[in-house]
């Protein structure tokens, strides 16, 4: 009964909010590629896991009244044929300048979508995943990222994004645990729905 209650709640809300920003919802895909450094350790282990290169696919729906993203992201690190790293994550951006492709009322009504440089904070929480030689590894982690937009086309632009990653493994034991620390550089293409 209490989850058909919270349902049922979770239903209106998310309908009041749709309702209130039908038009001011836009979708795109992120695909960047970059290069990142992360420095693995654990009771037994200290190593980097540096010179891979590192592919990321964001789904990203923005909300452009509030100059807000949500994003689910995808990440992995390639290295000598192998993925000895994955993440995948959920995240949120704030653009400080406005979000790309949003409309503006300009003078005696006329409309117009704003396209311009762009750039934005955010974070993202997420579960990852380790497998070099010495162990395998999940992770609960966090990463903070800075980045900017750079329009081509209004349904084309430019990324290029900075993220600090930290993550730890939940285990119980002092023995088993196992954390990292890292930085990755993304550069790719946004394909918007504008």
């Amino acid at each position: 009964m209490l989850w058909n209650s919270n349902f049922k709640w979770l239903l209106v809300t998310l309908f009041t909010f749709s309702l209130d920003s039908q038009s001011a919802l836009i979708s795109q895909v992120d695909l960047g590629t970059g290069f990142s450094t992360l420095r693995i350790n654990s009771a037994d282990y200290s190593g980097n896991l540096a010179g891979g290169l590192s592919m990321e696919i964001n789904y990203v729906l923005k909300h452009v009244s509030i100059s807000s993203a949500y994003t689910l992201s995808f990440y992995e690190v390639l290295r000598a044929g192998a993925i000895p790293f994955t993440r995948l994550s959920a995240g949120y951006r704030f653009y400080p300048r406005g979000i790309n492709g949003g409309r503006m009322i300009l003078d005696q009504g006329s409309e117009a979508q704003i396209w311009k440089p762009t750039p934005y904070g955010g974070f993202s929480i997420g579960f990852s995943n380790i497998s070099i030689e010495e162990f395998n590894a999940s992770l609960i982690d966090i990463s903070p990222n800075f980045g900017a937009e750079l329009p081509l086309t209004t349904r084309l632009l430019l990324q290029a994004q900075l993220s600090l990653n930290t993550g730890r493994s939940m285990s119980a034991s002092e023995e088993r645990k196992i954390s990292y620390q890292g930085i990755t550089a993304l550069f790719g293409l946004i394909l918007t729905d504008r």
